[in-house]
């Protein structure tokens, strides 16, 4: 969320000029939803195992999470249009967040999709396509690398916490959080710029360039 919302401020867009679809309801999609919400972006679908609902106007996220709660699916919520997983994927939104499982964007129906950003919030959710492909077609993905760690650094604070007997400061660690995701985010893309290449591939030589200079400074110990 952090992320999506600093690209989104690089780009001089607010976020209720953003539309968003959301593929699963879970932890991490439920969570995102509310987030985003909150910061003002039009949520406008969310799906989850059963099924999906629909608003352009965009959809109340606390209702809906209310209503999932009480019928254990997002379907029939009032106001809202029943629709497909895969009608989800090829709405005309600008953010498609994949948070529900592996492989759900693919071959078969990546030319169906319009969101021009992809924020994988599932482990994998791309797969069987080549990353420059997906970048030809001028859609950009905030892989799942990069955006997903932040619930890795969550992990962090906990342990952090028991280690030293800290009492948890959930503003002050939300603010640490922010802080931590958009410096990787700043020096992911720093070098995909460098290399000309995709946020996913710039993580990748990012962290391969980290192991390496770690390995070096062991060796001069």
């Amino acid at each position: 969320a952090f992320i999506l919302e600093q690209m989104m401020k690089d780009e001089g867009k607010k976020p209720e000029e953003v539309t968003v679809a959301i593929q699963g309801m879970g932890n991490a999609g439920s969570n995102m939803a509310k987030i985003l919400s909150e910061w003002g972006f039009k949520i406008v679908a969310v799906s989850d195992s059963k099924g999906g609902i629909l608003n352009m106007d965009g959809l109340d996220v606390e209702a809906v999470i209310k209503h999932k709660d009480e019928t254990k699916s997002v379907i029939d919520f009032e106001g809202a249009k029943n629709v497909s997983n895969e009608d989800l994927l090829s709405m005309e939104v600008d953010v498609l967040v994949p948070s529900a499982m592996n492989c759900a964007i693919h071959k078969e129906n990546i030319d169906n999709i319009k969101a021009k950003i992809f924020v994988e919030l599932a482990n994998g959710p791309i797969c069987g396509i080549d990353e420059e492909a997906i970048a030809e077609k001028g859609i950009r993905v905030i892989p799942d690398i990069l955006a997903n760690a932040g619930g890795v650094v969550g992990s962090y604070f906990e342990w952090r916490n028991a280690k030293n007997n800290i009492e948890e400061d959930e503003e002050k660690e939300v603010a640490e959080l922010k802080e931590i995701m958009l410096k990787a985010y700043k020096d992911v893309k720093e070098t995909a710029e460098k290399y000309q290449t995709t946020l996913r591939h710039g993580a990748y030589i990012l962290a391969a360039k980290r192991i390496l200079d770690a390995e070096k400074e062991r060796e001069n110990i």
